[in-house]
């Protein structure tokens, strides 16, 4: 039996977020088709359920090596190479001796390269290069849209990024736009993986979540939207709402989920006027929750919303939405990576260019007003549907990995 080494910036022994979930259903795959998989990370401070493969970076030392927020990526890729965290990797590698090592984005790849080429082992693993996105576009435009012009951070991002496509043996993508910006930078055999989304059943106790949330809402209607604490997550949003949720009617409001709840009122117009009331009084902002407790809002929403306008990648929180069958309105952006002869095809799933944020508003207020009037989706619409599901999505690996 083979073994696989996933390296990661962050722990995997309770996948959350976004690239967790990646991560989690590539590993899930790979351990379908037979390999003996196993994780290991350096992850910033804030992640929780670390398990004794995890190492945490400092934060004085991220603070110490590279002087910019949300760049504690880039820092870990620098601190990789020596030390502690350096030592810790190489004694990972060395005890499980894989025959494969999976990066799961660009940033432990200076350490990697530095320890395949020394004399410590016997044999040079194959080298997956797993992208969730492009890096250095991503954190250009993060940076970008908080004022930051950094052109050397976005260079040293680019060069690892770049050495990596070049040096590995496979790189994965999760896009055609992402794949021909992957191979620009050098790789010479790319596979497109696009992200997907778990089979969900809801269960007895999703049920039970059902009824007291509808309990709850007596009878209001809700607009749901789930995100990490990514920054992106929250300037979308606001944007494609143009800063107000007065739109909004009596018996209306928004229900936010997921790490986004923490930052969004942190990227709003805050001020003390008559809007800020509104707003905070439109929106339940409900923090991270449970599996079965995301399936019953998907389940109990009237309409789900994607307000995504900038950022690298594609959404997984897209095909949940596709998942759910729900009507749903997305922006250009948030659709990114997806077949869009797909999208077209599905019925009330509305797409709206991401500078017309007034048509996103009324096409929320259009299905909140009309989600009454939901019919069932056809046979031919469900069997498109259940293509954004892991199992269908990533299977271009398993026939990948035979080449390797």
């Amino acid at each position: 039996m083979k073994k696989i080494l996933q390296l990661t910036t962050y722990p995997m022994a309770k996948p959350n977020h976004g690239g967790q979930m990646r991560v989690d259903a590539i590993r899930t795959q790979l351990r379908s088709l037979g390999y003996d998989v196993h994780n290991c990370s350096l992850s910033e401070m804030g992640h929780s359920d670390h398990s004794e493969t995890d190492m945490i970076v400092s934060k004085n030392e991220i603070d110490s090596v590279v002087d910019v927020p949300f760049c504690g990526d880039l820092a870990t890729a620098i601190l990789c190479t020596s030390g502690s965290y350096y030592e810790f990797l190489s004694r990972i590698v060395n005890d499980l001796n894989p025959d494969i090592i999976f990066l799961e984005q660009p940033w432990l790849w200076p350490a990697v390269k530095k320890f395949i080429s020394s004399i410590q082992i016997a044999k040079r693993p194959y080298i997956v290069y797993s992208s969730h996105n492009i890096e250095y576009v991503t954190k250009k435009n993060i940076l970008g849209d908080h004022g930051i012009s950094r052109t050397d951070i976005i260079s040293k991002i680019m060069k690892i990024e770049s050495d990596l496509s070049v040096c590995a043996d496979l790189v994965i993508a999760v896009s055609s736009d992402d794949m021909n910006e992957l191979k620009r930078l050098g790789a010479s055999i790319v596979i497109i993986a696009p992200n997907g989304t778990n089979r969900k059943l809801i269960s007895n106790s999703s049920q039970s979540i059902n009824f007291l949330l509808e309990k709850a809402l007596l009878g209001r209607k809700f607009a749901l939207f789930i995100g990490s604490a990514y920054p992106p997550n929250a300037q979308g949003f606001w944007r494609m709402m143009n800063y107000s949720l007065a739109y909004l009617r009596h018996d209306e409001f928004i229900v936010v989920a997921g790490g986004v709840s923490d930052i969004l009122f942190a990227y709003g117009e805050i001020d003390s006027g008559v809007r800020f009331q509104l707003n905070k009084s439109k929106v339940i902002l409900l923090g991270k929750v449970s599996d079965e407790i995301l399936a019953s809002l998907l389940d109990t929403a009237s309409v789900v919303i994607l307000p995504i306008t900038s950022g690298g990648g594609s959404n997984l929180k897209t095909a949940e939405a596709i998942a759910s069958f729900k009507p749903t309105v997305a922006t250009r952006t948030s659709c990114r990576g997806y077949d869009t002869n797909l999208l077209n095809k599905l019925s009330d799933f509305s797409i709206c260019e991401d500078a017309d944020s007034n048509s996103f508003v009324a096409t929320i207020s259009e299905k909140l007003l009309g989600c009454a009037t939901k019919t069932a989706p056809k046979d031919n619409e469900i069997k498109l549907r259940e293509s954004i599901y892991w199992d269908f999505t990533l299977r271009g690996i398993s026939t990948a990995l035979k080449y390797i």
